[in-house]
């Protein structure tokens, strides 16, 4: 992990995920519009149409970039002493 630098850099980029996902979930919600219900359109697309949907998958996405990022540099450091992938698969 140290050829990006510091170790910290994961801790300081993690950190910045947290920030912005913290951030969008204390912005002011819009008001949401008067729905028309539209030939065709699919629970799906109705969902979409919700700016606080909208706003959730934002955040869900930054969370999840946040872990997905922390848990690729833990396999690496895991790999480094040794453990094996059947074993960092259960981890």
């Amino acid at each position: 992990m140290t050829a990006a630098g510091s170790p910290l850099v994961v801790v300081w980029i993690n950190a910045g995920f947290f920030v912005l996902a913290a951030r969008s979930a204390l912005l002011p919600q819009p008001a949401a519009p008067r729905q028309e219900r539209v030939p065709g359109s699919g629970p799906v697309l109705a969902l979409l149409r919700l700016p606080a949907f909208r706003r959730l998958l934002l955040i869900s996405g930054l969370i999840q970039r946040s872990h997905a990022f922390y848990a690729g540099f833990a396999v690496l450091g895991w790999q480094a002493p040794g453990i094996g992938p059947g074993s960092i698969g259960l981890l």
